[in-house]
This record gives C-alpha cells, structure tokens and sequence, in this order.
C-alpha cells in the first residue's frame, strides 16, 4: 500500500509540474508575441508586461524538482526578482532597475535548466515534454535580454538602439533575433561585454535546437525499446 501511495503521490506531482509547465509556455508566448505590440502601440500599460513577467517566475519556481536546494533556490530567487521587479515598476530608481534586470537573467536561466530537467527525465516523449523544452527555449531569450538589459542599464551607450522606442522591448526583440541567428544588424551591440553575450546567445541558439532534439529521439527510441521488451 505504501509503494501504491507513494506512486500516485509521485504521478500526481508530475500532473501539477507539467501544468505549470503548460502555463509558464503559453505565459512566455503572450508576453513574446501579443504583449510587445501592444505596449508599442500604447493600448495597455507596461504593467501587463511585469504581470506577465511575474506569472512566469512563479510558474517557473513551482516547477521545481524533489531536491530541497533545488526547490529553496527557486523560491529565493522568484521572491527576489518579483521583489525588484515591483520595486522598480513602483520607484523607477536606475539602481533598483539594474539589481532587477540581473537578478532576472539568474532566475529565468535557473528555471530555464530547471524546466529541461523535467524535459529530459526518464520516460516516453509526451506533449508536454515539448511544450517544456519551448519554454526552456524561450526563458533562455528572456534570460538573455535580462543580461543585455543590465548591461545597458549600466552603459546606456552599449547598444545601437532606436532612441524613440523603449529599450525594454527592443532588447527582447534583439535577444531573439539573436538566438535565432537571424541577425537584422537593426540593433547592434557595441562594447566588449555586449558582444560576448550575443555571441554566447547565438551559441546557445545553434546548439540547443541540435543537442536536445538529438536527446529526445534517443529517449524515445529507448523508451520504445523497454516497452517492446
């Protein structure tokens, strides 16, 4: 009885992680593709983008594993950003901001390594194995435009920007551009430090398509062969 327990306390779990997972993905679309245009065009506040931002980072921090540190960091790092994040939206102090922005890129980069650990653990490939490794996928493009978002808030003058528009969304809009390699040389980095960061996205976007791909395949080809057996 207790091991029959234990196994539906376990799939249950697993039911409530890939529902988070599910609403970190979708959260992550809105606020890539429906909230940008939008703010840009004035019809809804910028608050929309920091409620997005916080449903994110909960979703994230509940789609934990059973490791205590694990779940302790999650937690540490949700409240912290959230913290920030309102603080920021709130005072506007430029040191605030920059605390926000790197604080950000640490939790959507753990969460993101945390949402592909739930992806890549033992077992059959399901939807929601996909829909977590789009998510990690795209947490990495926000994680991304964080750091890039600290670094200009440290130095307004490391990126080619459009000075009419708000930097927030346009270094979203690099950050992907740059993970997908697409590279329309709109916006361009211009010191050292920028560089390297756009150089390490664009690493990152190459390689994980390719690696994680090639990972699940032979997952499911495992998978499928235990189960024939």
């Amino acid at each position: 009885m207790d091991v029959l327990q234990l196994q539906v306390r376990r799939a249950r779990r697993r039911l409530v992680l890939e529902q988070f997972i599910s609403i970190a993905t979708w959260s992550l679309f809105v606020t890539l593709l429906v909230a940008p245009p939008l703010l840009g065009a004035g019809i809804v506040h910028s608050v929309l983008f920091d409620i997005l931002f916080s449903l994110i980072l909960v979703s994230g921090a509940a789609a934990v594993s059973n490791r205590r540190w694990q779940t302790i960091t999650a937690v540490v790092l949700a409240v912290a950003s959230l913290s920030f994040r309102w603080l920021n939206f709130g005072l506007g102090n430029s040191s605030i901001a920059l605390i926000d922005a790197g604080i950000g890129a640490v939790a959507l980069l753990f969460f993101a390594a945390l949402v592909l650990g739930q992806v890549l653990r033992k077992g059959p490939i399901t939807l929601h194995r996909v829909r977590g490794a789009v998510a990690a996928y795209l947490l990495f493009g926000l994680a991304w435009s964080a750091a890039y978002q600290f670094v200009y808030d440290l130095l307004p003058t490391a990126f080619r920007l459009d000075p009419t528009k708000d930097p927030r969304l346009e270094l979203i809009y690099f950050s992907f551009v740059t993970l997908t390699t697409v590279g329309y040389g709109d916006i361009t980095p211009l010191i050292p430090a920028a560089r390297s960061l756009a150089i390490a996205e664009a690493l990152v976007g190459q390689l994980f398509p390719a690696v994680l791909i090639g990972r699940l395949v032979s997952m499911e080809l495992l998978s499928r062969t235990r189960d024939s057996d």
